[in-house]
């Protein structure tokens, strides 16, 4: 997977993301934008969409060590999805110096306790996007979001991606090369889904609120 990248001039991104698999695009949404998509999810969260958009519990793996509930609310592709499904799309392929096609986009409000558990995307997923849209921690720092992205994994047996990574002590996981990101409000985090395990630990905090966005070649 990734393994055409043929351009004649390449980009500093392009070759970043070829190389690591993933690029981080600070501020990629506007303050004007990022304010707009926050009072639209905002108005989504109040009556009568609340009736909707309801809070589903969380699942732990049974060899998860954490046992805490937690609760996501699921918008799916909200109208302010719809749009960054195309508006994003040419400042994307601008910083990856590919031409794509977008696939499929959904919102999710992370609420206090919830982990995303270590897996990769699906195949249409060969690109995909998370954008933290608002935040709110204990510790006022970003919620991070942990990479394994020392080879690709596609192909790989979904059973094994937790013990392969997010299992592991923060030791252990230093040594194999996984990698925190922090994202602040507007930031774009652009990694090759179906080739990345990715992840979340118990989110410290009230909320997080998460925009996916996923394209093909």
């Amino acid at each position: 997977m990734f393994d055409v990248f043929k351009k004649k001039s390449k980009t500093s991104s392009e070759v970043f993301f070829q190389e690591h698999r993933y690029f981080l695009a600070k501020n990629l949404l506007t303050p004007e934008l990022l304010e707009h998509i926050q009072i639209s999810w905002n108005a989504f969260e109040k009556h009568p969409f609340d009736q909707v958009f309801v809070e589903s519990e969380g699942i732990h793996r049974e060899d998860s060590s954490w046992v805490k509930p937690f609760t996501t609310v699921e918008f799916g592709a909200a109208p302010f999805g719809v749009f960054l499904l195309t508006h994003l799309q040419k400042s994307i392929e601008s910083i990856l110096n590919l031409e794509l096609v977008p696939t499929y986009n959904y919102s999710r409000k992370y609420n206090r306790n919830a982990v995303l558990y270590a897996h990769r995307d699906r195949p249409s997923c060969e690109v995909s996007a998370t954008i933290c849209i608002d935040q709110e921690t204990d510790n006022k720092e970003p919620w991070p979001i942990w990479l394994l992205n020392n080879k690709n994994y596609a192909g790989y047996k979904y059973e094994s991606f937790f013990g392969l990574s997010q299992k592991k002590s923060m030791q252990e996981r230093s040594s194999i090369g996984c990698k925190a990101i922090s994202m602040q409000p507007g930031d774009v985090l652009i990694y090759q889904g179906i080739n990345v395990l990715h992840w979340r630990d118990p989110l410290e905090g009230n909320f997080s609120k998460k925009y996916f966005y996923s394209l093909c070649r």
